[in-house]
């Protein structure tokens, strides 16, 4: 539950980090769009008063009576008349002075933008007149197309007054703006490896402790299960020999003189006593194998060569020996065309046999009453598929069942899928999964063994 609501709390946070950073770059983009049109307007509007006629007639005009003032000046009778001449002619350079001041601004501060923004002036029929921060290759019609689409052209009127030609002014946008339009993506991504990084290491931790948790679980019930187990099997010597010393006895007429049946029936109980024993032995050993099981757990395990229907068939002979007597039947079939590679797979044997029991085990406790494990293969992988009829998995569900603490059952750990998975995951490199169910038709398991 904690791994989920810090899923839902990262995606809420990545969320919010990608609409504030989205709004606040779009904010930007806006009001560097402003500055940019103010700008283009601004070139174009020197662009067309510079256009004028008048402009370039004042200035000819000025120049004119600048040097008709300075012949003035030589052909002068008196100084207070010269003195006249050269105070016009002063203040007419101030003027001229004010005016080349004033194309300074218009050439320097208006027109050579500082902003990199692609314009093309464009005249009435359509053909490019003009252009600015563009390459020539890309003046076409295409590209003021583009232009179009972006921005509303600005009109202007160029020529004179009277008898002005309107043109047009198309621009774009610059590298700066053209980059912040992608920034969101780019600190989203970022955002996102930060908080994948995190979660990552996060559920790495979690999964160290969780496997930490389980070596150390399974470590100590095969300590706890040694001790007794090396009593168990003292004792089970003791009765044998015990058994078999009166067993002998017997035939040698130790035990006093006993009729025939006496004798007979004393056989037959001393058979069956030994028969018993023998099952608590096989019990015992049993046993044996489960605690070696759980000592394997978390300790490097060798995968080698093993003969595969063996190790089937003893599964399912012990559980046919072992399943509550309700008539269930466990068909274990081998593809007719199976390659020597899938006969004989890089196994554990006796991890990998918990893996048949636990599946056959928990299709037992579904109510089945047939069971089949099919063995085939395809590719690089081995498989083995353990169907039965018994009350099906809901979809949503098929997950859930190999998570720790997963059970239907009234009483259990739910742990028995779970290093079911763990076993074929971990230590197999293989993978199994719920291929199809359907409550109340059945369930089929799917293993996957590369081979």
């Amino acid at each position: 539950m904690a791994l989920t609501r810090l899923k839902y709390l990262l995606v809420t946070l990545i969320l919010l980090l990608a609409a504030f950073s989205y709004g606040y770059n779009d904010f930007l983009i806006k009001r560097l769009l402003e500055l940019e049109k103010q700008s283009v307007e601004l070139w174009a509007r020197a662009i067309e008063f510079n256009s004028l006629i008048l402009q370039d007639e004042t200035d000819q005009a000025l120049s004119d009576a600048i040097k008709l003032i300075d012949n003035q000046v030589g052909k002068s009778h008196s100084r207070d008349e010269s003195t006249v001449y050269q105070t016009l002619s002063e203040l007419l350079r101030k003027v001229e002075n004010g005016r080349n001041s004033f194309d300074f601004v218009t050439s320097e501060l208006i027109i050579k933008e500082r902003v990199r923004v692609p314009m093309v002036v464009v005249d009435e029929a359509g053909e490019i007149v003009a252009s600015r921060f563009v390459e020539d290759i890309q003046l076409t019609a295409e590209f003021v197309d583009k232009l179009a689409g972006i921005h509303e052209p600005i009109e202007i009127l160029i020529g004179s007054r009277e008898n002005p030609e309107t043109q047009y002014v198309y621009y774009g946008e610059s590298n700066l703006v053209s980059t912040l339009r992608y920034f969101p993506y780019i600190q989203f991504g970022f955002i996102l490896l930060l908080i994948g990084i995190g979660y990552t290491s996060y559920r790495s931790i979690i999964n160290s402790e969780q496997s930490n948790l389980w070596v150390g679980m399974t470590k100590e019930a095969a300590h706890q299960l040694g001790t007794p187990l090396s009593g168990m099997y003292g004792w089970i010597e003791l009765l044998r020999d015990k058994l078999q010393t009166g067993s002998k006895s017997q035939d040698e007429g130790g035990i006093g003189e006993l009729s025939d049946i006496q004798r007979s029936e004393g056989h037959r109980s001393w058979e069956k006593e030994l028969e018993i024993l023998s099952e608590l032995e096989q019990d015992v050993h049993r046993l044996s194998t489960v605690a070696d099981r759980f000592n394997k757990i978390g300790s490097s395990t060798d995968l080698h060569p093993t003969l595969l229907k063996e190790h089937l068939e003893q599964s399912v002979q012990y559980m046919r020996r072992r399943l509550p007597k309700t008539g269930i039947d466990i068909i274990l079939t081998f593809s007719d065309q199976l390659d020597e590679k899938f006969r004989k797979p890089a196994l554990n044997p006796v991890l990998f046999q918990w893996v048949i029991e636990n599946l056959i085990k928990n299709a037992a406790d579904a109510s089945s009453k047939t069971i089949e494990l099919i063995v085939g293969g395809e590719s690089d992988h081995l498989i083995i598929d353990v169907m039965d009829d018994g009350s099906g998995i809901d979809k949503k569900l098929w997950k859930e069942i190999f998570r720790p603490g997963y059970s239907t059952k009234k009483r259990g750990w739910g742990l028995g899928l779970t290093l079911t998975k763990r076993i074929v995951e971990q230590y197999h490199k293989g993978k199994i999964l719920v291929l199809r169910s359907e409550p109340g038709k059945g369930t089929t398991i799917r293993i996957l063994i590369p081979v």
